[in-house]
């Protein structure tokens, strides 16, 4: 059976995006309100995100939040009543790349290296450092230097620089096309609607 998915915020950017992978796609269709959806996916403002969230909770529906800039606290207290995803970067590949830095940053910490991410985005986007870069940061832990640059029509491109005394190591992660985060925004709906109630990442959908 189709996995309904209902889209906040479905006239912006990415919310446009989504619902055009959902035509594309044979496993799920496009739910037009709330009520009627299995799943719902917010690619809102973080100002909108709690009324949403609390008529998610009314209708108990699963939530999939893409929303950056978030305090997660409500989010981890609605999980306990419904399944919760919270994922600021929905790309497959991003989440590998998460994996591998923190790994890479438990190996090297030991000899003295130090850590710094590097963030490129849109001339646009208002925060700095990203959402990706702070979360980048929240899984290698310890001490991270950030630095932010806006212009143009960057789509997303985060650098991860280990720097021991005589030598560096950087890792680079860029994003071309933001239909990979509708996708990846999709993979996770689906799978969040199989889900008991609960508090979700990228992680879980995919290791």
């Amino acid at each position: 059976m189709n996995t309904a998915i209902h889209v906040l915020g479905h006239q912006g950017r990415m919310g446009s995006l989504t619902c055009a992978e959902i035509a594309a796609r044979t496993d799920c269709v496009y739910s037009g309100d709330m009520e009627s959806a299995d799943v719902v996916i917010d690619f809102t403002r973080a100002d909108a995100t709690p009324d949403l969230l609390a008529r998610a909770v009314r209708l108990h529906k699963p939530y999939v939040c893409c929303v950056t800039g978030l305090d997660p606290a409500p989010l981890r207290a609605t999980s306990e009543i419904v399944p919760v995803l919270h994922a600021v970067n929905t790309s497959v590949s991003l989440a590998v790349f998460k994996r591998a830095v923190a790994d890479i940053a438990a190996s090297l910490r030991p000899h003295g290296y130090t850590v710094a991410i590097h963030d490129v985005h849109h001339a646009a986007k208002r925060d700095a450092p990203s959402g990706t870069a702070l979360a980048l940061g929240a899984a290698i832990g310890g001490p991270v230097s950030y630095t932010s640059e806006r212009m143009g029509k960057v789509v997303g491109e985060h650098t991860v620089t280990f720097t021991g005394a005589h030598e560096t190591i950087a890792l680079r992660h860029a994003v071309t096309d933001r239909r990979v985060f509708a996708r990846g925004a999709l993979e996770a709906a689906i799978w969040l609607a199989k889900q008991p109630a609960g508090f979700y990442g990228m992680d879980d959908v995919l290791f």
